[in-house]
């Protein structure tokens, strides 16, 4: 049986993040299942959340999709780009805040976004 890696990297964003678990927990509860994409648009809004109260562990968060986008494997990083990044639109007061924390990789994807804010 083949591991999908996108599913592999939400599984480990939840147990290394246990704030995501209430959002992971919902996503089961309404899909029976984990969709990936689905579940970091999940994460986005719980981000989004926590972006107004500088939540401590947004910086290792924003340290391992940064990671991720460096060395992942390519579904890893289309989940992140895809499915984080582009639910971030519309959100200048949480992208503002993550820009700090956020390292090239992160920053370039979401330069398009908060450009045209």
């Amino acid at each position: 049986m083949t591991v999908d890696p996108a599913r592999q990297f939400v599984e480990t964003l939840v147990y290394r993040f246990p704030m995501l678990q209430e959002a992971y927990a919902e996503h089961l509860k309404d899909y029976d299942e984990l969709l990936p994409h689905v579940f970091m648009g999940d994460v986005t809004r719980v981000v989004v959340s926590a972006a107004s109260d500088n939540s401590v562990w947004l910086a290792p968060l924003m340290e391992t999709l940064e990671h991720e986008l460096e060395s992942g494997p390519e579904p890893v990083r289309n989940v992140i780009l895809a499915s984080f990044i582009e639910n971030l639109t519309g959100s200048v007061p949480a992208i503002k805040a993550l820009l700090p924390l956020m390292g090239p990789r992160l920053t370039d994807a979401v330069g398009d976004i908060y450009r045209t804010e």
